[in-house]
């Protein structure tokens, strides 16, 4: 079968010695039913392809103003919202999130104002996401330390979101370096790993970006108090004011890699 020729060859390549038969890189593309092959990852042929955050401040929830866009923004004003670790915002599908486990769950999500939702106009064109995904943002927290999820939706015609990836930053350790915590206030750019994914997206539907504070239990919520997520009770936990910017100079953004048409 499909799934079983790639671990019998990497079993006779280990374990007998014996010539690779296929190539390097071998993904499921989602949307396609099809599986594709390659020499690197991402393959040769994909191209950087970035989303501008857009905006006019109250990107809250899905019946908010934001949106994705190619073109980066002028002097977009910033959005905001309170997380509060108390009420954390719950993981669609709970703590084996990848992908969330429906439409039904994903919405209900979606209709949090403490979930910014960025979506992008319909495609016009199918398009081929293949490679790693990340965030850039450009945000502050009043707290001295603070998490920032992010998550790559699909939107089909009819409304329904599902999740291709996501990832967070857990700003304690935004530069890898041991600790450092939050100025309360300081813009910070921050750089979110949403990992990888391999799908097609039909034209017509579109990308959602959200953007919010936690995904519990799929991520330990963050206290906002300098305790440790995983061990922090209810008398350590305080709400947060966050701001993410996407203006000028201030350019948060999403990267993904494509394949041309």
């Amino acid at each position: 079968s499909g799934a079983l020729r790639p671990a019998l060859d990497f079993l006779d390549r280990r374990l007998r010695d014996a010539p690779r038969t296929g190539a390097p890189v071998r993904v499921y593309v989602r949307g396609a039913d099809a599986w594709r092959e390659a020499p690197s990852w991402p393959p040769p042929d994909a191209q950087q392809t970035t989303y501008h955050l857009r905006g006019d401040g109250g990107a809250n929830g899905l019946d908010g103003d934001g949106r994705l866009r190619a073109e980066p923004a002028s002097d977009d004003p910033p959005d905001r919202f309170v997380y509060d670790p108390a009420d954390a915002v719950p993981s669609p599908g709970g703590a084996a999130l990848v992908p969330p486990a429906g439409p039904l769950d994903q919405r209900a999500v979606e209709c949090r104002g403490d979930v910014l939702c960025y979506t992008s106009d319909p495609l016009a064109a199918d398009l081929e996401i293949a490679g790693p995904a990340r965030v850039v943002l450009f945000a502050a927290s009043d707290a001295p330390d603070t998490d920032f999820t992010a998550k790559l939706v699909e939107v089909a015609e009819d409304g329904a979101a599902f999740g291709l990836c996501d990832g967070i930053v857990r700003c304690r350790r935004r530069d890898e370096r041991e600790r450092e915590w939050l100025e309360p206030g300081r813009v910070e750019r921050l750089e979110i790993d949403l990992w990888a994914t391999s799908c097609r997206v039909r034209a017509g539907c579109a990308l959602r970006l959200e953007i919010s504070s936690s995904s519990f239990p799929r991520f330990d919520r963050n206290a906002n108090t300098r305790q440790e997520p995983a061990a922090a009770d209810e008398t350590q936990l305080a709400a947060a004011r966050q701001t993410v910017y996407h203006d000028r100079e201030r350019a948060s953004r999403l990267v993904l890699w494509t394949l041309p048409s």
